[in-house]
Formats: C-alpha cells, sequence, structure tokens
C-alpha cells in the first residue's frame, strides 16, 4: 500500500497518467495522496450505497470500504482459559516470555502512542516491558506460525481476518481485541487523478460498500465496514464497547492531525522490537 502511494505521487508530480484507477489503503498509506493533491475529488451524491456520510473522506477524495480491528492473536492449544490474554498487559505475565512475537514494522503501535490512548511515555515504557518477552518478529499474514506453535501469541496482528482465515482452515488460533488498547485502522478505496477509467473505478467504489458487495469481500477477507448495515466485523466492535472500552478510529482526519508524529513513534517502536530480537 505504500509503495503504491509512492509511486501514484511521483507518477503525479512527473505528469505522468497513474498506472492504476484505483488505490486501496489504510488511512496512514492513502494520507500522501491526500495531502499531495492525487486522490480525485468526487461528489459522491449520486451513489446509492453511500448514503452514510461517515464512509466519505473529506472532500470526497475517498471512501471508507473495510475496517481493521488490530488485536491479539493466540494459539488455542497452548493457551486457554484464563491465561487467554484479554489486555496488552496480559502478554507481561512470566508465561508468556520468549513466546510471543510481534511485527517488524511497529504495526499500529503508534495509534496506541497517540495522546487520545496511551501517550508516549507509556506506550514506550510498556514495548521495553514486552521486548523481554519477544522471540521473534513476524508479518501480519504469518498466523500460520502461531498455529504451528512456534508462538503462543502474536500482538498486534493488525486485524482478525487471517485469523478467522486459519480457523476456517481447522488451525488451533483465536484472536482478542484488547480492553485496554482497542483501535480500528480504516481501509480506503480512492481514484488518482488522470485515472484512465474513473466512472467504472466510481461504480466500483459504490458497489464494494452495497450489501452484496460487502458480503463478498467479508466471504473472501474475513472484514467489512462496521458503517454498512448488516456488518460482521460490528459485532466485534459492539463487544469491545459493551465492556466499556473505546475503540480508537483511526482515519483520514484522525492521521492528517498526527502529522509527522505518527512516523516518529512508529520507527521508536521499531527499534524497540527489533532491538528485543537481537539480544
Amino acid at each position: 500500500m505504500a509503495a503504491l502511494a509512492s509511486n501514484l505521487v511521483q507518477e503525479a508530480q512527473a505528469g505522468r497518467k497513474p498506472s492504476t484507477d484505483l488505490f486501496v489503503g489504510y488511512a496512514n498509506t492513502f494520507a500522501p495522496l491526500a495531502t499531495n493533491n492525487v486522490a480525485e475529488q468526487v461528489d459522491w451524491s449520486w451513489a446509492p450505497n453511500l448514503r452514510n456520510p461517515a464512509l466519505i473522506a473529506p472532500n470526497g477524495v475517498g471512501v471508507i470500504i473495510q475496517d481493521g480491528l488490530a488485536g491479539i492473536t493466540y494459539n488455542t492449544n497452548k493457551v486457554k482459559g484464563d491465561q487467554v490474554p484479554k489486555t496488552l498487559q496480559d502478554l507481561l505475565k512470566p508465561a508468556f516470555k520468549g513466546h510471543v512475537a510481534s511485527t517488524p514494522s511497529a504495526a499500529d503501535w503508534d495509534y496506541i502512542a497517540s495522546d487520545e490512548m496511551w501517550g508516549d511515555q507509556k506506550t514506550f515504557d510498556y514495548l521495553t516491558k514486552l521486548s523481554s518477552q519477544i522471540s521473534g518478529l513476524i508479518r501480519c499474514a504469518e498466523i500460520e506460525r502461531v498455529a504451528s506453535g512456534e508462538f503462543d501469541a502474536f500482538a498486534l496482528n493488525c486485524s482478525p481476518n487471517v485469523t478467522i482465515q486459519e480457523q476456517k482452515k481447522g488451525a488451533p488460533v483465536d484472536f482478542t481485541i484488547p480492553t485496554d488498547a482497542a483501535t480500528n485502522a480504516l481501509l480506503y478505496a480512492a481514484i488518482p487523478k488522470g485515472a484512465a477509467h474513473p466512472n467504472m473505478a466510481k461504480l466500483f467504489i459504490d458497489n464494494l460498500v452495497s450489501h452484496e458487495g460487502q458480503a463478498v469481500m467479508y466471504d473472501n477477507t474475513f472484514e467489512d465496514s462496521h458503517l454498512v448495515p448488516g456488518s460482521k466485523t460490528a459485532t466485534y466492535i459492539d463487544q469491545v464497547q459493551a465492556s466499556g472500552t473505546k475503540v480508537l478510529s483511526v482515519d483520514l482526519q484522525w492521521v492528517l492531525a498526527q502529522g509527522d508524529k505518527a512516523s516518529a513513534r512508529t520507527k521508536r517502536a521499531a527499534g524497540i522490537l527489533a532491538g528485543a530480537v537481537k539480544k
């Protein structure tokens, strides 16, 4: 996503036609298109499936199509009952020492370090403690390494979709959304300015947020948008909120408001996690 966004910005600055009719990315990877005036501003008033204004980014530059709830994936054969981590703090328990994985990119830790959640001090103090528990860094899609028993738990897992996918195959994995740090990174679809087939792209985006489009998306990716009626992902959000936990919604406006702080936090978090594995 980040690479495609960078390519689209470079193409626009060079006066070249965009290499794709459609960009799909989370708010943090979509932001460069918005700030560099690369995404087309669309009047979506014609779109029959875009009646909820919360789905539409400012100036119509993009549409929210899916949720990305970060959480903890764990091996159900090795972690059971009261051992199941309900919070990020639970991963600091002695039983998890040497059995936890995280990501080399420090995915989603910048959200937790924001002022709306833990703030810098608490987050980096926590990551320093977590580093002594970590025995490896894996990509968000490598849930099979938890299923195999290589790791007992994995945090943060970017979203539950790959975990659910592995569950459907019979793998011994499950996930929890930590009640002390619940975040939802929103996925956008946008049309680069000068796209070869902008009208087709608009129709495609409108279809993605239809009831049928969301059902197809969930059947294939195990995620949809809680902003569309009938959402299955919304049930996870409802469960977390029922416990009194606020879910941080990471949309384009939120990301833009963070400025350069987000990248600085990610770099610092990634450094702590990388240092843990080197030890």
